[in-house]
């Protein structure tokens, strides 16, 4: 790709996370506190724009960062709901959201239900047609339970195709739950995505091993715009 960075490795990403941590505890260490810019701060710098709902511009030291926005967050859930799991850290409800579903749907949760309970979905059957759910993992975002719990079973592939890597059922669940392309944000909460996203192992590319984060350096942006010839 002439005159444009590639995605770094994830090899990249944590040497730059780990630095950046180091240059936080040293600005900080025996001297008093001092107001400074973002971006120096955070490997993935600050946020200023968003594209067409779909992509997020920052600006770090090195340059431009453009992040998409739905492989962030699938990754950072992916990566949330593997932990609920291993410390079985669920929510469990005091009143059960309930999901009407076809007979097609029924045949799949009843094909499927083992998995289900395994990733975390405490789901039952309520009624001709209705499932309730009574907990999820708690790392989910309560307004998503019913409407995932429809799309997963409403699936006529394999959960997790195309996932390169762990559980396929928490991957499935991770990519259903996270922020849409369609998805406006703000500035706080495209900030808040990037520094969870610093925080999130292998946060470099999705479950899916497309890329979440794509550098430019100002030597990149500047050959461009044909600069210095």
């Amino acid at each position: 790709m002439s005159g444009v960075a590639e995605a770094r490795t994830a090899a990249y990403w944590e040497q730059m996370v780990a630095a950046a941590t180091s240059r936080s505890a040293e600005n900080h260490v025996g001297q008093a506190p001092q107001e400074q810019p973002l971006a120096p701060e955070y490997p993935l710098g600050q946020a200023v724009a968003q594209i067409h709902a779909r992509f997020i511009v920052a600006q770090n030291q090195e340059g431009m960062i453009l992040v998409d926005q739905h492989a962030a967050h699938e990754r950072i859930l992916y990566e949330k709901m593997k932990k609920d799991c291993q410390l079985d850290d669920k929510q469990q409800f005091v009143i059960p959201e309930y999901v009407h579903v076809t007979a097609a749907q029924m045949a799949c949760f009843e094909e499927r239900q083992e998995a289900l309970r395994a990733a975390g979905l405490d789901i039952s059957v309520a009624g001709p047609g209705t499932l309730a759910i009574h907990g999820a993992l708690r790392s989910l975002d309560a307004r998503n339970f019913a409407q995932l719990v429809a799309e997963l079973l409403d699936m006529d592939k394999p959960w997790g195709q195309g996932e390169v890597e762990g559980n396929p059922v928490l991957a499935e669940m991770a990519c259903r739950a996270a922020i849409k392309t369609s998805r406006c944000l703000n500035l706080d909460e495209m900030n808040s995505l990037l520094r969870q996203l610093e925080a999130t192992p292998r946060f470099g590319q999705c479950n899916h091993g497309r890329p979440t984060v794509v550098q430019f350096s100002l030597a990149d942006l500047d050959r461009l715009f044909l600069r210095g010839r």
